[in-house]
């Protein structure tokens, strides 16, 4: 028998009653999510952030339907990473001003990994969270993850993948990978002028320099109103040589922003790079009159007096600083640098024994003392300074050459060899140590000390690294050739010596060496020991003896 109407109506609200309760119970969060919703719609402060994160946890905890808590969920994530992108700012100023940010760092990771634990397809979140671990202290390892989920994920976020590829490709050390990535960028952004500007900079640093300039036109083409495009062709057909067409540039630079000092300091840069320091000098003079505070300025009118060996000018302007600044320890080590490269060897070692008195704790001015006193011809007073540096330092390779070669200029060749030795293990392609130590294993006239094979090895090295260009690593390469019994070749190297640019200046003993080479006697040096005279730095013991005329193959010293 079939129920009747009335009966069938009262099941239908029998089922009704029981089943909104049981509703009820299993969407009991929606009130939250509710006011969630509506405080979403008025944010204004994280106070309002906090809320609404809170509110969220809340409707899910006490439970809501399928579609509402998903709705939740993906409202936590945003707001999550709102909160944590909100505080990234505070976190850059206190890097900037070198306070700690770690706390601050890990707050805002916190709310960024739930983020994406939530909803991974966060570009925006996953590039903050990268970027947040590659600060200090952070994890690298998950930070490169991060990066590269942005990067795959950031289809839909143009921007965020952006900046997530100049990133890595910022990071990358190969350059041919750092350039794919710029490559996808443009594709990813092909009207961004910056990221034209970019590529240029890794195209010209590999050479591609043509490549390069189509960057930058580019560039100009989506930012003409710009001037960092036109600034960065200047520096590029400057670094070419090219520098009536840099000048070009920049000044075109100069017409968009007339006001601003980096185009015309550029153009200070150019003028000086082209020896043309008088209108460098006018354009640093104007500059100057701009912002005379600036010491950017006078360090680089200081540096194109050097270029032109106005020395008297670069310290002068040197010395004009130091009166505003006396206590500048950079300042006075370029002053004693100008008075060296003047060869005011007496002025330079007063002033460095001063700094020297002032920093006693500075091992790095100990051996500049030692270099300036070689430099001025006083090797015994060097060695003594370089032995109290390798006290500190053994490994030094700088103070170990040094030190064999104040040792070469006196004769003392065994104690030459062995610095010559130490120094070489850590710098195997160093070409004027190679030259050195060549030359005495050739030349000295103690038997047990050369070694002509291994003095031809280096030699030829040393040759090799320099293009075969400098005249006196050309007349060790033939007095290594004569050492083994090869005059014919020792012949051709001492003439091709003769025939070099920086022959001049070592013409009498390179003519001296060519003789002996043809009448087929290999060639024998070494210096005679006399008195030497008292340093500044206090007498010589007796029996110090000093140093005769240096070759030309021992006697410079790179600093």
């Amino acid at each position: 028998m079939s129920p009747s109407p009335g009966a069938g109506l009262f099941v239908i609200l029998v089922l009704a009653a029981v089943a909104a309760p049981l509703a009820a119970e299993e969407n009991a969060g929606l009130e939250d999510l509710d006011r969630a919703v509506a405080r979403r719609m008025a944010v204004e402060s994280l106070d309002d952030l906090e809320e609404i994160i809170a509110l969220c946890r809340s409707a899910i905890e006490k439970g809501l339907a399928e579609e509402d808590a998903a709705f939740a969920q993906s409202l936590l994530a945003s707001s999550l990473t709102e909160r944590g992108m909100a505080v990234v700012p505070r976190i850059v100023a206190r890097v900037a001003a070198e306070e700690d940010y770690g706390e601050l760092r890990e707050a805002a990771l916190s709310d960024l990994e739930e983020s994406v634990s939530l909803d991974p397809e966060q570009p925006r979140a996953l590039l903050a969270i990268a970027q947040l671990n590659f600060l200090p202290g952070g994890d690298v390892a998950r930070a490169i993850e991060a990066l590269e989920e942005t990067i795959r994920r950031g289809e839909g976020d143009p921007q965020s993948r952006l900046s997530a590829l100049l990133l890595r490709a910022e990071l990358e050390e190969d350059p041919e990978k750092r350039l794919d990535d710029l490559d996808e960028a443009v594709r990813t952004a092909p009207n961004n002028a910056l990221v034209y500007r970019t590529r240029a900079a890794v195209r010209a640093a590999m050479g591609r320099t043509e490549e390069a300039l189509d960057d930058l036109a580019k560039a100009i083409e989506l930012e003409p109103a710009s001037a960092a495009a036109y600034e960065a062709k200047a520096q590029l057909l400057a670094a070419l040589g090219r520098y009536d067409e840099a000048l070009v540039a920049v000044d075109q630079a100069r017409e968009r922003e007339p006001r601003a000092a980096g185009p015309l300091l550029l153009r200070a840069r150019i003028h000086a790079a082209a020896d043309n320091y008088e209108a460098a000098l006018h354009d640093l003079d104007r500059l100057t009159a701009i912002d005379p505070d600036r010491l950017e300025f006078r360090l680089l009118a200081v540096q194109i007096y050097q270029e032109a060996e106005r020395f008297d000018e670069a310290l002068a302007t040197i010395d004009e600083l130091l009166r505003l600044r006396p206590e500048a320890t950079a300042l006075r080590r370029l002053r004693i640098g100008v008075l060296a490269e003047a060869q005011r060897f007496e002025e330079a070692i007063a002033a460095i024994e001063e700094l020297a008195a002032d920093t006693p704790e500075d091992p790095e001015l100990q051996l500049q003392r030692a270099l300036l006193h070689q430099m001025a011809k006083r090797p015994r007073r060097a060695i003594a300074l370089y032995g109290d540096y390798l006290e500190q330092q053994p490994d030094d390779p700088v103070a170990l050459r040094g030190r064999g070669d104040a040792y070469l200029s006196v004769g003392r060749h065994a104690e030459a060899i062995v610095d010559f030795e130490r120094a070489l293990k850590t710098v195997p392609d160093d070409p004027g140590l190679l030259n050195n130590y060549a030359w005495v294993l050739a030349t000295s006239p103690e038997d047990s000390l050369r070694d002509g094979e291994r003095a031809l090895e280096m030699a030829i090295k040393a040759a090799e690294l320099t293009d075969h260009s400098r005249a006196y690593i050309l007349s060790t390469l033939a007095a290594a050739y004569a050492e083994v019994g090869d005059f014919e070749s020792a012949v051709i190297w001492s003439e091709k010596a003769l025939t070099a640019e920086t022959a001049d200046e070592h013409r009498e003993s390179l003519e001296k060496e060519l003789a002996t080479f043809r009448a087929g006697e290999p060639f024998r040096e070494r210096l005679d020991e006399g008195e030497e005279e008292e340093d500044a730095g206090g007498p010589e013991p007796e029996g110090q003896e000093n140093e005769a005329e240096e070759s030309p193959d021992a006697a410079a010293v790179e600093a």
